[in-house]
């Protein structure tokens, strides 16, 4: 039974990680029409801060699918060096990810929050409500607090997510 709440967990952070991965398809068109109106001498005022703030989304949406493959920076000498213990340690990495994803999550809102209580928008001739992109800081917390969970309630270990 965990294992299936595990994988449901996941399938949860994979998915958020592809609807993620449906800005980068996106995301040339914006480019491409700042570059053709920038040889018109007409470059648009838009494009450089929306095209930030979908990359910042994008790696906050990717952010728990990539702790769930192996897919980021990791550092083994422990696991390599006692491999009995890598149960044990896999399952404090997860609730370490999952207490670092709940903090995120409330953080990212209340900061998200406060921009929209007080209209925050951004210095640019834009003047984009900084809520909307603030929202990515949430977003990535709950992701990542998924896949911790995910990870205490079935370890990476025993589906054999190890890598040197």
């Amino acid at each position: 039974m965990p294992h299936r709440v595990a994988a449901m967990l996941r399938r949860v952070s994979q998915g958020v990680c592809f609807l993620g991965a449906a800005v980068i398809v996106l995301l040339p068109f914006p480019i491409l029409y700042e570059i053709a109106l920038d040889k018109l001498h007409r470059p648009p005022d838009w494009v450089f801060e929306i095209s930030g703030y979908m990359m910042i989304a994008l790696a906050f949406a990717a952010s728990g699918y990539g702790l769930g493959t192996g897919h980021h920076f990791r550092v083994t000498l422990v696991l390599d060096s006692f491999p009995r213990l890598a149960p044990f340690l896999d399952r404090f990495a997860g609730l370490l990810q999952t207490a670092f994803g709940v903090i995120l999550a409330i953080a990212g809102w209340n900061q998200a929050y406060a921009s929209w209580a007080q209209d925050l928008r951004s210095a640019t001739l834009l003047g984009v409500p900084q809520f909307w992109p603030q929202l990515a800081l949430p977003l990535g917390g709950i992701v990542i607090a998924l896949q911790g969970m995910a990870t205490l309630l079935y370890p990476n270990v025993r589906r054999g997510l190890r890598e040197s």
